[in-house]
């Protein structure tokens, strides 16, 4: 049986059901160390409001936390008790250590990140760490990518077929799925607790209110919509630094819009209940989107931007979703209105949209990790000059 490391800067609710998978497969096996567990300020940060997430994070499989964590891995990965090393990715002083401790070690080291090439960056910037990540990205035993431009990221930088396995970035579907359920009968009233009336088409934006978010370009469609005697309201779900630039131009411009502000994960679903489609405008910095993964596991179509990570996974035109430029309010208007006059209705039960939800499912991340055991050693410490 393969015994597995896992190094996480702290518990993420996305990651903590894959762990899970990996601990039933390896028959528990698997022992995740975190650098450490932020408190509610910290947690809060980028959210607008400290917080601690209400789903149990740490249950399932084994962890260690703080400042015994790299005291803990150093000795059992000296003592051979683990046959390879996942990280998260590079950048964090706490994933560095861990791989060089593991590389002198001789352990397999494996990365699952979401980098794609077309996250703005200036020229200089990456003809300068072109020689670096071909040298670096190449050592690693495998590179799980979680989609598509993310598996390109790798053979960008040299990284060989063979050694780049699928682990799809997921949410724990069985979870969203069955909230839905139990939400549903409760749809026309959740929709009026969000001022959304019964013949209204209700389009959710959900996450944090950053400007690499485009929040306004929704905000921008919606007013639009509503000048042209079109039945639509929006509801923006989170907080953040844009929040009040978001919340005054929704007046100047008069928007139909409620903002709800944050919500927890326990409560996120009954806003995916509530509305018809939701709406993701971002720029190239959003690598994926998993908010996109959760509305679809809870039959909620999405519309969203051609440079989001997730849109040539995640959406297939027609059937879950729809694509639109990224920064063209005017593409986005057309997408909505598509709903509004219900040319753009959609089935989730329909075999093409389970089919997506389940290709990108808690199980499917681990079974791409699990197959990441099974290739050969890494090659030598190479992080120097790896930026910070």
């Amino acid at each position: 049986m393969k015994r597995l490391a896992v190094i996480a800067t702290h518990p993420i609710q996305y990651y903590a059901p894959i762990y899970q998978r990996l601990s039933e497969a390896l028959g528990g096996n698997v022992r995740v160390f975190y650098a450490g567990v932020p408190d509610a300020e910290k947690q809060g940060e980028g959210y607008g409001r400290a917080f601690q997430w209400d789903v149990d994070l740490t249950s399932g499989y084994e962890s260690t936390t703080g400042a015994e964590s790299m005291g803990r891995l150093r000795k059992e990965l000296a003592d051979g008790c683990f046959d390879a090393v996942l990280v998260h990715g590079w950048h964090h002083p706490f994933y560095r250590d861990a791989i060089r401790l593991a590389w002198r070690l001789g352990v397999p080291v494996m990365v699952r990140g979401d980098s794609h090439l077309r996250t703005p960056r200036p020229w200089w910037k990456r003809a300068l760490k072109a020689p670096v990540y071909r040298r670096l990205l190449r050592r690693f035993s495998c590179c799980l990518a979680v989609g598509t431009w993310n598996a390109d990221y790798y053979r960008h930088y040299g990284v060989a077929e063979e050694r780049i396995i699928l682990s799809p970035h997921c949410v724990d579907n069985e979870r969203f799925e069955r909230q839905a359920a139990e939400c549903r009968p409760q749809r026309l009233e959740l929709r009026r607790q969000w001022q959304a009336r019964d013949d209204e088409t209700l389009f959710l934006f959900v996450g944090r209110l950053h400007p690499m978010k485009r929040v306004p370009d929704f905000l921008q469609a919606l007013a639009a919509c509503r000048s042209r005697c079109l039945p639509v309201r929006g509801l923006v779900v989170g907080d953040g630094p844009d929040a009040a630039r978001c919340r005054q131009l929704a007046v100047d411009i008069q928007a139909p819009v409620t903002f709800a502000g944050f919500l927890n994960q326990s409560a996120m679903v009954r806003a995916y209940v509530a509305a018809d489609a939701l709406a993701l405008p971002s720029d190239a910095r959003e690598t994926w989107g998993l908010v996109v993964n959760e509305a679809l596991a809870c039959g909620l179509p999405c519309l969203v931007s051609d440079q989001a990570g997730c849109g040539p996974d995640m959406i297939k035109p027609g059937v879950n979703g729809e694509i639109f430029r990224c920064g063209d309010v005017v593409d986005l208007i057309g997408a909505m209105s598509m709903y509004v006059t219900g040319k753009g209705k959609m089935d989730p039960k329909s075999e093409a949209w389970r089919g997506l939800v389940e290709g990108h499912s808690c199980e499917a991340a681990a079974r791409g990790i699990l197959a990441g055991l099974e290739l050969g050693k890494d090659g030598d410490d190479c992080l120097e000059g790896v930026e910070a």
